[in-house]
């Protein structure tokens, strides 16, 4: 008769020690499965991001025109799909490339000299393929857009009373592009090389001048 209150309490204390285990087991359970949660928002959840990037670097026109400064800003719209890949970018850039030389005209008293200066402003929307996600250190991409490209052309010359010759007028084209970026603080130090083409004859700064070649380096902030 006596095992009956023996059993009682052994039961009595076994309870509360299976309870405080399983309770032990359950915590361990979320512990184990908090890091798997954190990790699945690492490295780009497709959320919305915006990026800005300013940059400076050499402009190269594929006219006779000397390579100049081109300073330029590009406002990004990462897409929330495939893993922020996809990239829309609006993008503007200023430049102001010249030329100069000397001349001949019997008409003016032989040689004089002349300088042309040509405007450039260029519009863009592109699309950009980032090759891997935010989460990595490098990451290139690639892209091709929609140009918009403004000249106004001014030369001028030595001959007394001729005042300045004068072009302006805009034209659509395209770029292509090409970069990388490296992961740097709250962004990403970048570099790039682009192609832009619009089918601008001005007289004074020869064929294609809407024609060149940049390549830039800067720093592209992420929100």
């Amino acid at each position: 008769m006596r095992t009956r209150p023996i059993l009682v309490l052994a039961i009595a204390f076994l309870l509360p020690l299976e309870a405080a285990a399983q309770l032990g087991e359950d915590e361990a359970k979320e512990e184990e499965s908090e890091p798997a949660i954190e990790a699945s928002f690492d490295g780009g959840s497709e959320g919305w991001m915006f990026g800005i990037a300013p940059r400076v670097g050499l402009d190269i026109p594929t006219s006779e025109l000397k390579p100049f400064v081109v300073a330029a800003v590009e406002f990004d719209v990462f897409l929330p799909v495939l893993d922020n890949r996809l990239v829309l970018a609006l993008d503007f850039s200023f430049t102001y490339p010249r030329e100069d030389g000397t001349g001949t005209d019997e008409r003016t008293g032989g040689a004089y000299d002349w300088e042309t200066k040509v405007l450039q402003l260029k519009w863009s929307l592109d699309v950009i393929w980032r090759f891997f996600p935010p989460d990595r250190t490098l990451i290139p991409f690639a892209g091709v857009g929609f140009a918009l490209q403004y000249l106004r052309t001014v030369q001028t010359t030595s001959i007394p009373d001729t005042g300045d010759n004068t072009e302006s007028n805009a034209e659509p084209g395209f770029e292509v592009l090409g970069g990388l970026d490296w992961k740097l603080g709250v962004g990403y130090l970048f570099g790039d090389v682009r192609f832009v083409f619009t089918d601008l004859d001005h007289h004074f700064a020869g064929d294609i001048n809407g024609g060149n070649v940049t390549v830039c380096a800067g720093y592209r902030f992420t929100f």
